[in-house]
């Protein structure tokens, strides 16, 4: 069959069509859809948007464990940091450690900016939905044909919610999803900072370490040896008999 033929074939069968090859016939451009359609369409993307901002919520959570490992893996480095900037190591660690802060400052910014700061639009709660198909109604019940254009407008409103609100998140969830990658970098280049940052902070300490044990081993082997020790005291010499040390008393005569 020629392409006419089978364009031709498709306009003429349009109900007895399966809804996904009139679905791909829509955006190919060779038939519209109609407002039902259309509706249902629209209703399956703003579904598939809120799928969407749940996964990447719930994606957040890692970045965040990530994150307070980080911290701790910091703290224990600025405990033994070097103080004094008097050897390349030391050079070496500063630069490191800052840029994993300035890394992990940049993740917190774009983790905020991705957590919060968008408004998702809903579709109205049930009574609100109700209560506008009551005033349409009203509205219409005094002229002519007034099931039809309510039925019209009502399906127009539904069809224009799913179709604003999907929009709106859609283009939430894509701000969403570009600042966790953001988050996700600035995280990467955190953890590649501060892992670096381990090796001049563990070669300054031994540089440090051995340097105080040298200087501890020349300080002992300067030091002088001391005189000898003074003579120890005698023994104590007592002429004649020593005395008993518990002499009986002698008795007294009457």
């Amino acid at each position: 069959m020629t392409p006419k033929a089978v364009m031709l074939f498709a306009e003429q069968n349009q109900s007895q069509l399966f809804p996904q090859f009139k679905r791909a016939l829509y955006f190919a451009g060779s038939i519209p859809l109609n407002s039902s359609e259309r509706s249902k369409f629209y209703e399956k993307q703003y579904n598939q948007e809120l799928d969407r901002k749940e996964k990447i919520n719930a994606r957040l959570n890692l970045p965040l464990a990530i994150s307070v490992a980080l911290i701790g893996l910091l703290s224990y480095l600025i405990k033994s940091a070097p103080l004094e900037l008097n050897s390349n190591w030391s050079y070496l660690f500063w630069l490191l450690f800052l840029s994993s802060i300035t890394s992990i400052f940049f993740a917190f910014y774009y983790f905020r900016q991705c957590w919060f700061g968008h408004t998702d639009q809903l579709i109205p709660t049930a009574d609100v939905i109700e209560n506008y198909y009551v005033s349409l109604l009203n509205h219409y019940s005094k002229y002519p044909n007034s099931s039809k254009n309510i039925e019209n407008e009502f399906k127009e409103f539904i069809k224009n919610s799913f179709m604003n609100y999907a929009t709106t998140n859609a283009t939430n969830n894509d701000k969403r999803s570009f600042k966790l990658y953001k988050t996700t970098v600035s995280l990467t280049f955190s953890l590649v900072f501060a892992f670096f940052s381990l090796i001049p902070h563990t070669l300054h300490n031994l540089n440090v370490n051995t340097e105080n044990q040298t200087k501890d081993s020349l300080s002992m082997s300067n030091q002088k040896q001391p005189p000898p020790p003074p003579a120890a005291p005698g023994p104590r010499s007592v002429k004649g008999q020593v005395p008993p040390k518990n002499p009986q008393p002698k008795p007294t005569q009457r």
